[in-house]
């Protein structure tokens, strides 16, 4: 496969998890989490070219949101300021914090791929071994770091990430012991894609306050990490063969499970979790330049609307079973944009949009997510790719030095344009109404109080 093959079709990934990350930021934890992590591993199902992905879709997309929730369960939001910090000591700490954060995001993610695509179907047991094995090592880790050496990565908030981190070792290590090299290398490329995207999204961030207008640079990071990292995982595991059409029967009934869980599950959770009638009361009350007047009414139609997308959802889910029994494998096109346009549009109604001001940030961001999901769909009118295999030996080697370099070498460019993006944004940033510029340091954070600041 050439660089140009794989650079194409790895962007239509970041399209679809740029768009499920975005969503994710409006719903948060566990939950909006599975949004990226379901179409990340369905778009990287349809860009393979493969028509034995079909039959794994399912399977696939379930696996891809459940790995991508555990990060949901993490508090990274502390070490962002930290990142916008203008002292020296704290933003590296900041950036390498948000590294390993953004890695566990998409470690676990990437080896979940890996694994239900190795040459030799995973067994039930082996599942288990990484599951435990990750427990363990995250429980050893907080044991010794946390509660042995006092170290908190980010006080006052949770702690959790440090196990996390552990548990991503271990997954590690397991993967290497048991010979799961395509679990491996994706793992690893999870890893290094999903940290370097965390911080250079971050970047993107603060290099945001710079634009003289209005937008929400949380966005701009937020949108940035799910299309730099889902283009870093798939362009890394693009390439490889899936060498059998069934999953082992316990799989096969998962992924049935899978199917309605993703197709169904997710949009039923988000509605009842996060848009329960009282949360879509609060929101159209405390919309200060709504553009209706009966806002009573207007409750009525959101909550009428979020109940006509749960229908959508089930016939959809039924409408994918079917096609996935017959393995009608043109209607590969229809699951990745029915679940994309499900979520898209929970996310309008949660926003009242478009029926806020044009002039705040949160149009343009619904906005930007309408356009992403256009482009989406403009990909998919051309013909599907075409399958372009690499031999095992190739495809399963997981290139540990292309990854530890990229990361060094990133990570080196990030720690130097950090303090001139700052000072740039004080001089060119948004004016406010006392006069003075925005930049990333007003909103920041610093783990190390002693630390001198830089001018």
């Amino acid at each position: 496969m050439t660089r140009r093959q794989r650079a194409v079709r790895a962007a239509f990934v970041a399209l679809a998890v740029g768009l499920g990350w975005g969503i994710r930021g409006n719903f948060g934890h566990q939950l909006g989490a599975m949004v990226p992590g379901a179409l990340l591993a369905m778009s990287f199902a349809y860009v393979s070219g493969q028509d034995r992905m079909f039959r794994l879709m399912p399977a696939l997309a379930f696996v891809g949101a459940l790995t991508m929730s555990l990060g949901g369960t993490m508090s990274y939001g502390t070490l962002h300021g930290y990142a916008k910090s203008p002292s020296f000591v704290n933003y590296t700490y900041g950036y390498f914090t948000l590294f390993l954060c953004g890695a566990v995001w998409g470690g676990p993610c990437g080896a979940g791929i890996g694994l239900l695509l190795e040459s030799k179907p995973t067994k039930l047991r082996e599942w288990a071994g990484a599951v435990w094995a990750t427990i363990l090592w995250g429980l050893i880790t907080f044991a010794v770091v946390v509660s042995c050496f006092g170290f908190h990565i980010n006080p006052p908030r949770s702690d959790i990430s440090v196990a996390f981190v552990g548990g991503m070792i271990g997954l590690f290590v397991w993967l290497h012991k048991r010979g799961k090299w395509f679990g491996l290398k994706g793992a690893l490329w999870g890893a290094v894609g999903f940290g370097l995207s965390m911080t250079l999204s971050r970047l993107l961030g603060n290099a945001s306050y710079m634009v003289p207008f209005i937008q929400d640079n949380w966005k701009v990071m937020e949108i940035g990490c799910g299309m730099i990292g889902g283009f870093i995982l798939s362009y890394a595991l693009l390439g490889k063969e899936v060498q059998y059409d069934e999953l082992p029967p316990w799989a096969a009934g998962a992924s049935y499970v899978g199917l309605f869980f993703v197709m169904v599950g997710i949009p039923v959770l988000h509605w009842i979790q996060r848009m329960p009638r009282k949360d879509t009361i609060e929101k159209v009350v405390n919309k200060k330049d709504l553009l209706v007047a009966d806002r009573g009414a207007l409750i009525d139609t959101l909550q009428n609307a979020m109940l006509g997308l749960q229908i959508v959802a089930v016939v959809g889910a039924l409408i994918w079973l079917v096609l996935h029994v017959r393995n009608k494998v043109k209607g590969f096109r229809f699951p990745i944009l029915i679940f994309a346009l499900i979520l898209l549009l929970t996310s309008n109604i949660r926003s009242v949009w478009p029926l806020i001001g044009i002039g705040e940030a949160g149009f343009q961001v619904q906005a930007a997510f309408c356009v992403i999901y256009l482009l989406m769909i403009v990909f998919m009118l051309f013909p599907r790719p075409r399958p372009v295999v690499e031999p095992e030996w190739a495809s399963d080697s997981p290139h540990v030095v292309k990854a530890v370099l990229a990361s060094v070498l990133i990570f080196a460019f990030m720690i130097a344009a950090n303090a001139p993006i700052d000072r740039l944004a004080g001089r060119y940033g948004k004016l406010r109404s006392d006069g003075t510029r925005s930049k990333p340091s007003d909103g920041s954070n610093d783990r190390f109080p002693l630390a001198g600041h830089m001018d």
